[in-house]
């Protein structure tokens, strides 16, 4: 990580909006080195206002263990966010819940076993040593 990437300051999360956030969330604390966000809110949930309509928002919001202390800057550093949040009682553009267009992308990536362009549209993480997460995914199916 870069000094000019950190929170406020460059590349510093990603947000996505899913339908089972929590799940997520369980997911990352599960197989990857993350904490809670330090601004996430109480029980994962948050009411806010958009346009004087008060919506209830599930958040599943973690950052990646990043422990190098400073920046050369002098900033305290924080882990890369990694940020699901379901938006499902908000309105959505074109009419669709965000369970029915993760239905549309299950359908459409179906066993994952050929390439479709619509695949790169992800976080990648880079790791060293790839048998730990091997080992834990096929221990847990």
């Amino acid at each position: 990580m870069v000094d000019a990437d950190m929170m406020g300051y460059g590349l510093a999360k990603t947000t996505y909006t899913g339908s089972q956030s929590l799940v997520a969330l369980a997911f990352n604390e599960n197989y990857l080195p993350v904490y809670n966000s330090d601004d996430s809110c109480p029980d994962n949930t948050c009411n806010c206002t958009i346009d004087d309509v008060v919506y209830v928002v599930e958040q599943g919001r973690c950052q990646l263990n990043f422990d190098s202390g400073t920046s050369i800057s002098g900033t305290p550093m924080e882990g890369f966010g990694l940020h699901i949040v379901n938006c499902s009682t908000n309105g959505q553009p074109g009419g669709m819940t965000t369970a029915q267009v993760e239905a549309e992308f299950a359908t459409k990536f179906g066993d994952m076993s050929s390439y479709d362009s619509f695949m790169d549209y992800n976080t990648a993480l880079l790791t060293s040593d790839l048998d730990a997460y091997a080992t834990a995914f096929d221990t847990d199916g």
